[in-house]
């Protein structure tokens, strides 16, 4: 597959019709356009690796499986919860497996020292303490089973300035409606230093999804799944985050082991 073309809003409409029936959060286009951030970094930064050994650690309904599966890469996915529907298409790659656990052991991972090239956080890290674990204790295991020079994405970190997360504490509070709001939520400097004890170097942080996405699940199909309309959506998004980007719903981290 053309790596190049995966992170296109064609592409993830094409694949938002192929899991729309599995997960949420691909009902239609214009909210699985909130992935194109992270596939896009996944591929600037591992173009050249698609033979990896990836860890998707907590891997949920199994979307960025699929979509790291796509790329080319040797997946194991790991979840406290048993993967649905969507087994049926991920059972297809001979290059994937699951390994499900159980949730009484929050931090510790089925894996030996050294083993995975990359590891995927895809809205994981923010939800340990909600399993009697720790953010730093869950770092420094990924740290174990990392190869010396290995690679982490971590996406979809609640961001505490966003304005969205700001918005939805108020009407909960208001008792206006009731929206699911994170129970942790990340200022930059925190995580920074929660790299640095866990033995990681920072490679690069930013912020994305200014706009809110999953509210948009009802939206008409002649919209959601309209490549003009998603195309316009992302470019206003764009726009508008070129002042305001530290108000976006979420941080992502890429961390890197020492090679030494």
């Amino acid at each position: 597959m053309n790596m190049a073309k995966i992170a296109d809003p064609t592409l993830l409409q094409s694949y938002s019709k192929q899991l729309r029936e599995y997960c949420p959060q691909w009902k239609n286009g214009l909210i699985a356009s909130q992935y194109l951030l992270p596939c896009k970094t996944v591929i600037r930064y591992l173009s050249s690796s698609s033979d990896a050994h990836v860890l998707d650690w907590g891997c949920g309904d199994g979307h960025f499986s699929f979509f790291l599966l796509q790329l080319g890469f040797t997946v194991s996915a790991y979840s406290f919860e048993r993967i649905g529907k969507i087994s049926s298409l991920l059972e297809g790659f001979k290059r994937f497996n699951f390994h499900h656990c159980e949730s009484k052991e929050p931090i510790l991972l089925p894996y030996q020292n050294k083993t995975f090239d990359v590891v995927f956080s895809m809205g994981v890290l923010e939800h340990v303490q909600e399993y009697h674990g720790n953010e730093l204790a869950s770092l420094k295991e990924i740290h174990r089973i990392l190869k010396p020079g290995g690679k982490v994405f971590i996406f979809h970190l609640p961001n505490q300035n966003s304005w969205i997360e700001m918005a939805n504490r108020v009407c909960v509070k208001m008792k206006l409606f009731k929206k699911y709001t994170h129970n942790f939520i990340y200022r930059k400097k925190q995580v920074e230093e929660l790299v640095s004890l866990a033995g990681f170097s920072l490679l690069e942080q930013g912020y994305y999804n200014l706009f809110p996405r999953n509210i948009l699940r009802e939206c008409p199909a002649v919209i959601g799944n309209n490549i003009y309309a998603i195309r316009l959506f992302n470019v206003l998004e764009k726009i508008v985050s070129i002042p305001l980007k530290k108000f976006s719903q979420n941080h992502f981290f890429i961390l890197e082991k020492k090679a030494s």
